[in-house]
């Protein structure tokens, strides 16, 4: 899924709740420079084998983020995920959400947020 909705400038609303994803180990820079994106449904994404997540949501417009769902065990790359996202204030993770095995270079460089919110 690497690259799949990179610069989708003109995108406003996407619904990925159907998507399935339980197999698919890269999702870096998916969503990067979707800078018209107003709403973004991946709420039943699931990243239990997922190693990239790199730039995933990189220059992104949305000024909210829920990925409570996600599982981050896997993952080893997080470099640039929230880059250059200045308007993304919060940030939503849940009790699967780690970071100790990642390499987190520049992740929320030049973002609207440093941190986030685990419900």
């Amino acid at each position: 899924m690497s690259l799949m909705f990179y610069f989708c400038e003109s995108l406003t609303e996407l619904d990925l709740s159907n998507f399935i994803t339980d197999k698919v180990t890269n999702m870096s820079y998916m969503f990067e420079g979707c800078s018209s994106l107003k709403t973004l449904n991946i709420s039943s994404f699931n990243t239990n084998n997922v190693n990239d997540m790199s730039s995933m949501f990189h220059s992104l417009s949305l000024s909210t983020l829920d990925i409570s769902n996600f599982d981050t065990r896997k993952v080893t790359q997080m470099y640039s995920m929230f880059q250059y996202s200045t308007n993304l204030k919060t940030i939503y993770v849940g009790s699967n959400w780690t970071t100790e095995n990642v390499q987190t270079y520049l992740m929320f460089d030049n973002c609207g947020t440093n941190s986030v919110t685990k419900i």
